[in-house]
């Protein structure tokens, strides 16, 4: 997690820690709040009232899916993230690759108020990437 000015910035799963394997996990399970992952970006959030954008990407963009819901946050960017709902979409962009694993299984969840965008072929990484806020 990083922080730079008024925007925070959300990394996907590190699958060398097991704490963001259990995120991952709670994610599919519809319980990211729960994860310790979640609850650090809650507190950052609150720490610095500063932050009005969040940017995640994969696990990070699950949690910025939900940070979005937060009075404070103005902005939600999400790169291939796995968990949408259909909530504060107006302040949501969803980036994804067209060939995104994680797109495929999700796209008929996707809030059709939130902008979707659809990026180049390269698949589930940042590579890729035209536009990075």
């Amino acid at each position: 997690m990083l922080s730079k000015d008024t925007t925070l910035y959300i990394a996907g799963t590190d699958w060398t820690d097991p704490r963001d394997i259990d995120a991952n996990a709670r994610t599919y399970l519809g319980d990211i709040k729960t994860s310790y992952k979640y609850q650090d970006a809650l507190n950052h959030v609150l720490r610095y009232p500063q932050i009005k954008t969040v940017v995640g990407f994969s696990l990070g963009g699950s949690i910025a899916n939900e940070l979005a819901n937060q009075k404070s946050i103005s902005s939600v960017r999400m790169y291939n993230s796995p968990h949408i709902t259909k909530d504060s979409g107006d302040k949501k962009t969803i980036f994804y690759h067209e060939n995104d694993p994680i797109y495929g299984i999700f796209k008929k969840e996707i809030s059709p108020d939130s902008a979707v965008i659809l990026g180049t072929s390269y698949g589930h990484t940042m590579e890729g990437h035209q536009y990075i806020f």
